[in-house]
């Protein structure tokens, strides 16, 4: 995973969708929270796996570990940080190499399917 103050800085430049307050947290607060792809529970080398095969979409990755940690934990917020995701990994994938933005704009409708899906109410209430 590439560490938090790069990616706190590359989503600012590239100006994804975050709440104010992202901005104004420190590396070791985002840290704290960042757990890459995948919810909290899994183990630990498989969201490093998961981190490394989506590797395009990590600053989206952080801001959604942000915004799960700090978010109310109603159904509202939950469709909200999830649809956040999306917005920005289809972002993400839009600055991506020409060749793999078909691909990536699947990956990024992926991820978000399994973001809110049961599971994913399920980590978001845990976060």
């Amino acid at each position: 995973m590439k560490p938090v103050d790069q990616l706190k800085t590359r989503a600012i430049l590239l100006d994804l969708d975050r709440d104010p307050a992202f901005d104004e947290q420190d590396s070791r607060s985002l840290a704290a929270v960042y757990n890459g792809c995948g919810p909290e529970w899994s183990p630990a080398w498989a969201r490093r796996e998961l981190t490394r095969r989506f590797r395009l979409f990590e600053e989206a990755f952080l801001i959604h570990d942000w915004d799960f940690a700090y978010a109310d934990k109603t159904r509202v917020e939950f469709k909200l940080v999830n649809r956040r995701m999306l917005r920005n990994c289809r972002k993400l994938a839009s600055v991506g190499p020409w060749w793999l933005r078909p691909v990536l704009y699947v990956d990024a409708h992926i991820l978000y399917w399994s973001v809110s899906s049961r599971a994913g109410w399920e980590a978001f209430c845990d976060a």
